[in-house]
């Protein structure tokens, strides 16, 4: 993949964005992509016009969220060493003893 993509599934190219995507990134997106493409953003945090954006400047685009079962996983990761223990120390108890029990199952 060349680019901010990250995907394929036939002519569609996926994005996933960690940040508020607005019509600057939907802009940007829509630039590198091939006249015979197409485009499906997922991004943590969207604009409420960028979906109605896209589709009037590429029919078929798509802008969703991330599930928030993904990112409900990602802030219950383990950490992988002594170092990332530290980012957990301000989530709140039951995710601290959900990592750590995480943990000791990977050691």
């Amino acid at each position: 993949m060349v680019g901010p993509f990250c995907g394929r599934k036939g002519r569609t190219r996926l994005a996933v964005i960690d940040a508020w995507s607005i019509e600057g990134v939907a802009d940007l997106l829509l630039d590198q992509l091939e006249v015979s493409e197409n485009l499906l953003v997922y991004g943590t945090g969207l604009d409420p016009d960028v979906g109605s954006y896209l589709a009037e400047q590429r029919p078929g685009a798509v802008a969703q969220l991330v599930p928030a079962a993904i990112l409900t996983a990602l802030w219950t990761t383990a950490p992988l060493d002594a170092d990332a223990s530290s980012e957990i120390a301000d989530d709140p108890p039951e995710l601290r003893r959900e990592s750590r029990h995480r943990h000791s199952r990977l050691a």
